[in-house]
């Protein structure tokens, strides 16, 4: 015997299943409507609020290029999930992955059911619904023309409810999945996110079924379908503003309507312009070069922006383990009264010399060892300070047009500095670079025709200036070196102390 929901609708044959319904043929027993409709019935009972979302959404949204909403089960049917259903027209045309390939090379039919999907989007969005799970299986078809009908708003964000996703749950399909959704992180959802996946369906139909990834619209690989003139190199111009980062992207589905619009009329309105197809190729030309310098700018930001992270990442691991060891040493050689010593952030300097022309050193975070002597007449204060710094080099660019920068490995020196703070004004703070131990065992004590110093202004660079140059990368690896860069720091300055802390280096 055939199952029967709401003591009216008498299930048929099964047309396909979903991530949370099963949907099949269905008729109406009352003779209210005589043709077949397609019911959807709940499959997964932890997935009932979703269920009542999409019923709620399709209420709210109503389009001609919305899915049509002919009957539903209470949505507070207390503890009869099993019997939620929802009930639809019949989309006899089928999906959009099933006739994908109507649509290669055809930019008409595509721009016809691009203006139908973003027009149903622009709707959904003026009610307060996100659909986010905009993809081939959730665009449907009246019948074999191209009346496109967008579907399934299980997943839909509405923003005057509460949010019924995890944080940490990614939602939508991934192929055509804004970055910013990528791993749940999105918790404020925005109308953007269903441009990002227009555009990557928009693609998916005008290339035959191709699915895109990421942002590799500007690939030769995938950018091979944009290769006539005309409408295909506007329709690129615009899908490069859809599949980027947020920050660049269209941000409301007017604009795209305004832009497919612009598209679909292009031809007729460039016959009864003054300019010649010359003049059309050269203009061509000039904007596909400022689309590949906004992509060049927007890959460095994105490149700049993931350096940061990983900088800002190791930073922090890097000054926690710093501000250890030296507790550890200023424990082992605090003596009250007599030598006191304390570790504490050190006041930042100005950028400083690396020793080479190309180039300098900008100091991030330091913790400082100072070093108290309350009997000593003169010097009272001494500090031995540990930077941190950033290696930034010049750069030099020719032209305006801009190069790719991809992700680098940071350069970064580990570089201890002495700092003798002055507690009477209108005189000199003592400090600078400190000399490898190697350097000042050298007997005599001349290299060179000059002074070895314990101390010098002057960065005077490998084997003499105590530092150490690394990257990011070779963390925690490398930790023993800079340990053993803390010891020499240490010697040096004992034992600059005990021969009277009395000149500096030039």
């Amino acid at each position: 015997m055939a199952k029967i929901y709401g003591e009216r609708w008498v299930l048929g044959e099964s047309i396909g299943s979903g991530g949370q319904g099963d949907v099949f043929y269905a008729s109406d027993r009352s003779g209210e409507i005589s043709e077949t409709v397609a019911l959807k019935r709940l499959k997964n009972r932890n997935r009932a609020e979703r269920f009542i979302r999409e019923i709620e959404a399709i209420r709210t949204v109503d389009h001609q290029h919305v899915i049509r909403l002919i009957d539903h089960s209470p949505i507070d049917a207390g503890d009869s999930e099993r019997s939620m259903y929802i009930v639809m027209p019949v989309a006899a045309g089928g999906d959009l992955s099933k006739r994908v390939l109507a649509y290669k090379n055809s930019l008409d039919s595509t721009l016809i059911v691009a203006q139908h999907l973003a027009s149903a989007l622009a709707a959904a969005h003026g009610a307060g619904v996100v659909h986010r799970d905009v993809k081939p299986q959730n665009v449907l078809f009246r019948d074999e023309g191209h009346h496109a009908i967008l579907t399934d708003f299980g997943i839909c964000y509405m923003h005057a409810d509460e949010r019924i996703t995890p944080v940490d749950e990614a939602v939508g399909p991934r192929v055509f999945m804004p970055p910013e959704m990528e791993g749940g992180r999105a918790i404020e959802v925005r109308p953007a996110a269903d441009v990002y996946s227009l555009g990557k369906l928009i693609y998916y139909m005008i290339s035959g079924g191709v699915m895109l990834p990421r942002e590799a619209i500007h690939e030769e690989q995938y950018a091979h379908v944009f290769a006539e003139s005309g409408r295909y190199h506007l329709l690129k111009l615009l899908l490069g503003k859809m599949i980027c980062v947020e920050e660049q992207r269209l941000k409301t589905m007017a604009e795209v309507i305004s832009e497919l619009d612009q598209i679909a009329s292009w031809e007729a309105r460039a016959q009864i312009t003054a300019l010649n197809a010359g003049t059309f190729d050269a203009l061509r030309r000039l904007q596909q070069k400022e689309v590949e310098a906004q992509r060049v700018a927007t890959a460095n930001l994105e490149a700049r922006k993931t350096e940061a992270q990983i900088l800002s990442s190791f930073q922090r691991s890097f000054m926690e383990w710093l501000c250890v060891e030296l507790r550890q040493i200023c424990d082992a050689v605090h003596l009250p009264g007599t030598f006191d010593c304390s570790v504490q952030d050190a006041a930042l300097p100005g950028n400083l010399s690396d020793g080479r022309r190309d180039g300098f050193l900008e100091p991030m975070s330091g913790f400082e060892l100072r070093v108290t002597r309350p009997q000593n007449t003169f010097h009272k204060i001494e500090t031995l300070q540990f930077f941190l710094c950033r290696v930034r080099r010049m750069v030099m660019s020719f032209g305006n047009q801009q190069r790719e920068q991809p992700l680098t490995d940071t350069e970064l020196v580990f570089l201890p500095y002495y700092c003798r703070p002055s507690d009477r004004p209108q005189t000199n703070v003592w400090h600078g670079f400190l000399t490898t131990t190697s350097r000042r065992k050298i007997r005599p004590q001349a290299v060179r025709g000059a002074t070895t110093y314990h101390v010098q202004k002057t960065f005077v660079g490998e084997n003499y200036t105590l530092f150490r140059r690394f990257r990011v990368s070779q963390w925690p690896g490398i930790r023993s070196e800079i340990t053993t860069d803390i010891g020499d720091a240490f010697e040096t300055f004992s034992d600059y102390l005990l021969q009277g802390a009395t000149s500096i280096g030039p």
